[in-house]
Parts: structure tokens; C-alpha cells; sequence
């Protein structure tokens, strides 16, 4: 009855939650040891974004591929020597601007990861509650109770959204249990859709299922002859586990839903190519490219060769004999109807299917290569159009950890964050799929069109600005000013005439560089150590570097500040109707009046791993902007008065593992419309007046 009592409990938790999981299949047997981190000083992330932010979804006309992070979790509990319960999960919102522009949809997601959390919370109690039972019974047969939900996402689009829950339980004596749920939203609305949303007529579905399940690596033996239709009669439409996936929808079936329990679990995709007249003309729309993550030993397909029919794609593991690692991964293909096994150890696999906008087709494999955290990994690629395996290569990278425990989901081919673990500048890089198959780095010289311009003086900057180009500036100190100043005595507007990129203002006490109307736009400091650049103007009143009207800059290893410190009025960074900024490495300092500077449309700019310091007012000048801004792993500190940030009702801002000095946190740490995620205050802060009681601020 005990056995009966949790396997029902067991199942009960997978159909509740969207399930509970792992792909791995199997418990770590030595989880580290918690970390103990600052809290957040918002109650919830949804106070990230202002209510003002909520404007209406765009049509989808052009589809675009959506941003959305993924959080882990991890509960454990030993009795001295002994791992008593694990439980593992994840959970999947909407990221930065994405949430911003479908406030419905990023609700709905917030609520999903919600309920999982507390499920999860609540499962992970009745696990330890049992493997404590278990313990006193015998503890000489005792094994790790474990529970594990991986939330993957199938789609993610400006169409829709489609995440498939792959959960896992052991309940020690009880034979382990997995499940697989989908869960489907209109992107748009926000609303959680029917299988009847998309599917105009359910009658044809079981008889192609049937068809699709016959033709790939499980022709089984059924419980009858209508097993599949009987499974489709009998069960609830809201009982039917499927994803809306970007070729067709995908049928979830669990071991003995279909034939005798130990059979297995099936997957079938009816597609929208070959049944068209299936489906609503509007979830058919999708992006021309995108990735999507594999459960581990569940078919995946796709139309790998271009003939129309789908191929299977099937990715597994071999574990050592204590079932503590992996020491070999296979991929099977039913183009020759066996898998290919390599030799690869690793903690734990998480493959993703990606499709470029040119037709090609690869198996990114991100191997994680410690036990104890999932920051380290390693990335192996395969190429598997036609269906045949080619191993392209490796590089030590993982998804983007924004901060750790969280990252940013790669969807998108055309542009995904990667921690480069061999980069001087590693975090939350963006990358693109190269022509090789291989990531591509956006602040690589491979991504210029006319491939990277190096230069080691004032001048050659100035010549080399423009449009898609990437500027590698050699290590060494360059003072801009005594060449501008001299350009501008010789030559006046006659540069500015020959030069429209670049172009030279007067500033109340000298001349400052105005970089206008580029898109593409990379400069790097040399990579002898970080900060090996550095870039200075003697005017108090002007500005390092002025972006005005420009997107897509970047801009990475670089020290910039004035040579004159004092009384001034001109920030060391200045952004007017800019977006798309991505800051790396950066060392900003005074006297600059404030150390960045957006104004006039401004946003989208993200800061990883950068300084503002010293500055004559504060780190930062956000008004009249319109978009996010976010800054991880950075540090503000040596102000001498405060930031100023201004809403205004189309913008907002975060901080993540940030530390802020005195005066900077004096400023942020009380403003209510400013979402901050683990980071360190200065203890020596001054409280502002603005009528707060220190006693009240927690």
C-alpha cells in the first residue's frame, strides 16, 4: 500500500505541475554545498518593469524569434554521509525587452513558473518526508529519493510560445516515473491555447499519428489495433500532452499509454508541410530560423534531407556504472536506423536542434564538465543535414548565465549569448551560426563584413568609424584630443563634410567626437590584459565618445576617462536615440559628469562585468529613453552626488550581482522603480531625504 501510496503521488506531481524532471535521468550523488547569496531588495521580478511599459504586441507580420531566460533551482538535504532527497527544476519567463512588449504573455509566464516553483517545493517535502521512512526501514537498500522538472522550450516566437515540462522522479524503492507536458500560449494574448486552437480537425489526427509512429524507430506492439484511436477518444482534450512546435505540433505518449508498460514512450509530429489543411493559417507562420532544446531519449523531427518527410532526430547517454557521470553520447538518425556513440564525459547533456535561415541543420550538445556548478561547460557540434552525423568541432562555452543559476535561452541562431570560457571578456557574448556551423562571435573580427580594422593611433580611429565595422584599437594610452583639436583648426567643417560618421563639435572648452547614423558598430580594446586601452580627452565639457542615432554598437575592453579632474559638464559616454548597446569590460571614470549618459529614445543597452567610477555626479544619466537597461556583475563606486534616472513610463532598469559604493547606494537602493537581484550595498551609506525612515528600509 506504501509503494501504491507514492507511485500515485509520483504521478499525481507530473500531471499537476507540468511534471517534475531531469534530462539526465539520474541524481548527482555529491551536490555542492549551498551558496548563501544577498536577497533582492523587490519583492517580485514582475516590479522590473513599469506598469506604463505594458503597450500592445505588434502584429505578427514578420516573425521574429523571442528572448526568454531559464532558471534553475536545487533542494538537498544528507543525513550525515547519506543524500537523503534532490530535487532539481527549471523554469522559463520572458527576457528584457520581450517582456516589455507582451505584457499578457510575460504574466502568464511569471504565473506558470510560479506554480511549478511551488509544486516543486511542495514535492521536494513529501520526498524528504519519505527517504527519511525509507532510511529507518533499511538502510542498507536506501536510495537518493530524487524529483526533477527541465522546463524546455519548443517555440518561441512572435506567434507563439511552447514549452514542454520533462519531469523525473525516484521515489527510492519505487521504480522511477517520467512524463512529458506541454504547455502553449498565443503570444500575442497571453492565452493558454487548446489543442482545438490549432487544430481545425482533431478526426484525422489519430490515424496519421498512427502512421508517423509506424514509420520511425518505434513500430510497436500495440495494446490493439486501435490503441492510438481509443487513447484519442477516451482522452480529455486538456489530458493530451503536445507542443506547438515550429514544423507541426508534437504528440506526447507515456510508457503504456499506447502498449503493455516497459514498451517505452512515443513521440509523433504530425507536420505542417505535409497537412496544411490541419491546422490555423496563423500558428503555420514561423521565423525562417531557430533552435530548439531535446529531452534526452525522446524523438525529435525534422525534414533533415529537404524531401518533404520528417527524419528522426534522437539524442542519448551512457553512464558510468555508479550513474554518476556520462561516458558517451549517442545521436540516432533514421536515415541509417542506428546510433552513433562518441565518447564524450559529462555531468550532463542538454542538445539543441538549430535550423539557420539557410536550410542548414546542427546538433549543439552543451556538456557540463564540473558537478558542482553549472557555469563550466563545454560545447560539441554536430552537422546533421541529410541525417548524417559530421562532428564540425568544440569550444569551452555555455548559455549566457545572467546572473548565475539564470540565463538566456539560445533561440535564435542569427543571435545568442554565450560565456566564451577561453575569452578575456567571456560573459553573455552574443554569437551568431556561422557558414561552418560553428558560433560566431558579434565582437569577433569575423563578424565584419570587411573583416577587422586595427589601429594604433587617434587619426586611424577617427578614419576607420563607419557603418558594420569592427575597430581593434592596440593596447597602449591615446589622447584624442590633441588630434581633434588639431583636425579641427586645419580643416573645421570641411572634416565634418568628408566625414559623416565621425564627426568633430565644439564643446565649451574644446572638441569632443560625435560617432552619428552607423549601425554595426564594434570597438575593442586590445586584448594584452583587460583594460590595456585606454581612451582620454582633455575637455571638461566633452564627451569620450558621443552615439548619436546609431544601433547595434559595441563596445568591449576599454578604459575611458578625462585627463582633467574637477568641476565639468560632460559625461564620459553619451547615447541620444541609440539602441542596441551592448558595454563589456569597460573601466569609465571621472571626471566625466556622469559616467554614461542616455537620453532621446534611447535603449536596450546591457553592461556585463563593467567599472563607472569617480565620477564628478553619478554612474548614470537615463531620461527620455525608451527601453531597457541592465547591468550584470558591474561595479559603481567613487561618485560624488548621484545617479539620475527618470522612468518615465517606457523604460526600465536593473541591476544583477551589482556593488555600488557609498552615494550609488544611497541613490538605487531606494528607488522603487529599479529591480535589483543580489547585489552588495555599501554599509556607509547616507540616506537620502527623501522622507524615508531608516528604521522602515529592510
Amino acid at each position: 500500500m506504501r509503494k501504491l501510496t507514492a507511485l500515485l503521488l509520483a504521478i499525481f506531481i507530473a500531471a499537476c505541475l507540468c511534471a517534475c524532471s531531469d534530462q539526465n535521468s539520474k541524481p548527482q550523488t555529491y551536490p555542492p554545498e549551498p551558496v548563501t547569496l544577498p536577497e533582492p531588495n523587490q519583492a517580485e521580478p514582475t516590479d522590473y518593469l513599469p506598469e506604463q511599459t505594458q503597450a500592445p504586441a505588434p502584429p505578427a507580420t514578420d516573425v521574429e524569434v523571442l528572448n526568454l531566460s531559464k532558471a534553475h533551482s536545487t533542494n538537498y538535504q544528507w543525513d550525515d554521509t547519506t543524500l537523503l532527497a534532490l530535487s532539481e527544476y527549471s523554469t522559463v519567463k520572458l527576457w528584457l525587452e520581450d517582456a516589455a512588449r507582451y505584457p499578457e504573455l510575460a504574466q502568464r509566464l511569471e504565473q506558470l513558473a510560479a506554480m511549478q516553483q511551488n509544486s516543486m517545493e511542495d514535492e521536494y517535502d513529501n520526498l524528504l518526508s519519505f527517504a527519511r521512512e525509507e532510511l529507518d526501514a533499511a538502510p542498507d537498500y536506501f536510495e537518493t529519493n530524487v524529483s526533477r522538472l527541465d522546463v524546455q522550450v519548443r517555440r518561441a516566437d512572435t506567434v507563439a510560445i511552447s514549452l514542454l515540462s520533462d519531469s523525473w522522479s525516484d521515489f527510492g524503492w519505487i521504480e522511477d516515473f517520467r512524463g512529458m507536458h506541454g504547455t502553449n500560449f498565443d503570444a500575442a494574448t497571453g492565452v493558454e491555447l487548446k489543442i482545438t486552437d490549432v487544430i481545425k480537425d482533431m478526426d484525422s489526427i489519430p490515424a496519421i499519428v498512427l502512421q508517423e509512429l509506424n514509420s520511425h524507430i518505434w513500430a510497436g506492439d500495440f495494446y490493439s489495433e486501435t490503441a492510438v484511436s481509443d487513447y484519442f477518444r477516451d482522452t480529455p482534450a486538456d489530458g493530451i500532452s503536445w507542443t506547438l512546435d515550429y514544423n507541426g505540433v508534437t504528440f506526447y505518449f507515456g510508457d503504456g499509454d499506447l502498449a503493455e508498460p516497459g514498451n517505452g514512450r512515443q513521440t509523433a509530429t504530425v507536420d505542417f508541410a505535409r497537412y496544411p489543411e490541419l491546422f490555423e493559417e496563423k500558428y503555420m507562420t514561423v521565423p525562417d530560423a531557430y533552435a530548439v532544446e531535446l529531452p534526452l531519449d525522446h524523438s525529435f523531427f525534422a525534414d533533415l534531407n529537404g524531401d518533404g518527410d520528417l527524419e528522426e532526430l534522437n539524442c542519448s547517454g551512457v553512464y558510468d556504472r555508479e550513474g554518476r557521470f556520462y561516458t558517451d553520447f549517442g545521436i540516432y538518425t533514421d536515415t541509417d536506423g542506428y546510433y552513433h556513440y562518441e565518447e564524450l564525459f559529462a555531468y550532463g547533456f542538454t542538445p539543441y536542434y538549430v535550423k539557420t535561415a539557410e536550410g542548414r541543420h546542427y546538433l549543439y550538445i552543451f556538456c557540463e564538465e564540473s558537478e558542482s556548478a553549472h557555469r563550466q561547460m563545454m560545447l560539441v557540434v554536430f552537422d546533421v543535414n541529410g541525417g548524417k552525423l559530421t562532428r564540425i568541432g568544440e569550444m569551452n562555452a555555455g548559455p549566457a548565465y545572467i546572473p548565475s543559476d539564470i540565463f538566456v535561452v539560445p533561440t535564435d541562431p542569427n543571435h545568442f549569448y554565450l560565456d566564451d570560457f577561453d575569452s578575456l571578456a567571456q560573459d553573455a557574448m552574443p554569437h551568431y551560426v556561422g557558414t561552418d556551423g560553428m558560433p560566431v562571435s558579434k565582437e569577433d573580427a569575423a563578424y565584419a563584413p570587411g573583416g577587422a580594422i586595427t589601429v594604433s593611433s587617434p587619426r586611424e580611429l577617427l578614419e576607420a568609424i563607419g557603418p558594420d565595422c569592427y575597430i581593434i584599437m592596440e593596447p597602449g594610452y591615446y589622447n584624442l584630443s590633441d588630434e581633434m583639436e588639431a583636425i579641427w583648426s586645419r580643416e573645421g567643417q570641411r572634416w565634418n563634410d568628408e566625414h559623416p560618421y565621425a564627426q568633430l563639435r565644439e564643446c565649451f572648452d574644446g572638441v569632443e567626437l560625435v560617432v552619428q547614423n552607423v549601425d554595426g558598430f564594434v570597438l575593442a580594446g586590445g586584448t594584452e590584459y583587460p583594460g590595456s586601452t585606454e581612451l582620454v580627452i582633455d575637455p571638461r565639457y566633452g564627451a569620450i565618445l558621443n552615439f548619436e542615432s546609431c544601433s547595434d554598437i559595441s563596445l568591449f575592453n576599454l578604459t575611458m576617462g578625462h585627463t582633467n579632474l574637477g568641476e565639468c559638464g560632460g559625461n564620459v559616454l553619451n547615447f541620444n536615440g541609440c539602441q542596441s548597446i551592448t558595454l563589456n569590460a569597460l573601466d569609465v571614470y571621472g571626471c566625466g559628469y556622469y559616467g554614461i549618459g542616455a537620453h532621446s529614445g534611447t535603449g536596450e543597452l546591457y553592461a556585463y562585468e563593467c567599472t563607472i567610477r569617480d565620477c564628478a555626479q553619478g554612474p548614470l544619466e537615463i531620461y527620455e529613453c525608451d527601453g531597457r537597461f541592465a547591468f550584470w556583475n558591474c561595479t559603481m563606486i567613487g561618485s560624488e552626488s548621484y545617479a539620475w534616472y527618470e522612468a518615465g513610463g517606457r523604460s526600465a532598469l536593473a541591476f544583477y550581482e551589482c556593488t555600488f559604493g557609498v552615494n550609488e547606494t544611497s541613490y538605487f537602493m531606494f528607488l522603487e522603480d529599479v529591480y535589483t537581484e543580489n547585489c552588495i550595498w555599501s554599509d556607509d551609506y547616507i540616506y537620502p531625504e527623501y522622507g524615508y525612515d531608516p528604521e522602515d528600509v529592510g
